[in-house]
């Protein structure tokens, strides 16, 4: 299994929280940068002739911004140049839309175009929420996108949610998620609002003039958010993410699972073969290099069998499957017990992971403080 993902880095404004390389937009560019992800894709599958992809993903940025057209030249280029494991309509091709720029014409023809699944930025169902986050976008607008979506043909939809927004109560986010299950939507991706080193927000934060939520009230979010989720029959299958059967995002399973994917666009990560490499984050860099017909990595890094296993193991302990331990004898010839001995037992004796069977995995308690379980393990 490999993925593929698109990275369109326009959007309207930039939002205080977040820290992806994104421009305000500016139409003009959008022709240009069509053309050198086109010519990026042209360069790169040569170097993957062997690998079969099964996802395609369009991220960004706000591709719902990205005229239809544009992302009709994109996938073609893809569709025509790639290897595919499946036939085009059996693919998992994923794109990202903010409420306030969707309309039903776009919805209707990148659903045409092979596009099946619709991951919606609405974070939040509450006024004061949005305003803080500086969502351009309203609570009924997200309402009515996600019905138009539907009448469009999309049968797989996903809903970003936040938590731990600053001034939102427990009784706030039970409100959020009934309106999203209300939605009827088949992922839904809920995760807690971080303070990223550069962005507004956390300038805000360093300033005093915004205090973040205290970790007693994270935890009743979180214990919340998982509860009500499942009692929907929304399955929690990653730490932040919850989906009837059958509606996990496949493109990210294969990154929890350490898979291959080829990232273009400016700022996008590849990692094929054991090397990890990065696009330039630089607009006009990314469009003068990829038209010329240069990469346009400007970082990368080998990993050897060892570094390999170890972020397997990581990335897969994100999931609530775990990780195999027979699986990654037979994938990287090492018995994760042996490898890291009495540092594994520890988390397990703590209560931090499970054994079960053949699979390890962590705990609801180790869940809770992932980030520091996983850095042992690292």
């Amino acid at each position: 299994m490999a993925g593929i993902y698109i990275h369109i880095p326009f959007c309207v404004k930039k939002c205080p929280y977040c820290d992806f390389t994104s421009y305000v937009t500016r139409a003009e560019d959008f022709g240009v940068y069509t053309e050198a992800v086109s010519a990026e894709a042209l360069l790169r599958c040569g170097d993957v002739k062997e690998l079969e992809f099964d996802t395609i993903y369009i991220g960004g940025g706000t591709p719902s911004l990205f005229p239809a057209g544009l992302v009709a030249r994109i996938l073609e280029t893809i569709k025509y140049n790639f290897n595919f494991s499946k036939s085009w309509s059996k693919l998992e091709i994923s794109i990202e839309a903010n409420p306030d720029s969707l309309t039903p014409d776009w919805l209707e023809t990148v659903r045409r175009l092979g596009v099946n699944r619709l991951s919606i930025g609405g974070q939040d169902f509450s006024k004061k929420g949005l305003e803080f986050l500086e969502r351009p976008h309203s609570v009924q607008d997200t309402i009515e996108t996600i019905s138009i979506a539907r009448d469009a043909g999309f049968e797989s939809i996903s809903l970003d949610l936040m938590f731990g927004i600053p001034g939102q109560s427990v009784s706030d986010l039970e409100k959020t998620l009934e309106t999203a299950c209300s939605c009827l939507c088949q992922h839904i991706s809920c995760y807690e609002l971080t303070v990223e080193p550069g962005t507004m927000l956390a300038l805000r934060v360093e300033s005093g003039d915004v205090i973040m939520p205290s970790e007693d009230l994270l935890s009743e979010m979180t214990d919340l958010a998982e509860a009500y989720l499942e009692s929907q029959g929304l399955k929690q299958y990653e730490i932040s993410n919850f989906a009837l059967e059958g509606h996990e995002c496949r493109h990210n399973l294969n990154y929890w699972a350490n898979g291959q994917y080829v990232g273009l666009g400016c700022s996008a990560v590849s990692y094929i073969h054991g090397i990890r490499s990065r696009n330039t984050p630089s607009l006009a860099d990314y469009v003068r290099m990829a038209s010329e017909g240069q990469s346009a990595a400007t970082f990368s890094e080998s990993l050897d069998e060892l570094a390999m296993l170890r972020e397997t193991v990581v990335l897969g302990l994100r999931t609530n499957r775990g990780v195999s331990v027979s699986g990654l004898v037979e994938r990287f010839g090492m018995d994760i017990k042996e490898f890291y001995g009495d540092r594994l037992k520890r988390l397990v004796q703590a209560g931090f992971m499970i054994e079960h069977g053949d699979r390890i995995s962590l705990s609801r308690k180790g869940r809770r403080i992932a980030n520091s379980v996983l850095s042992e393990l690292v």
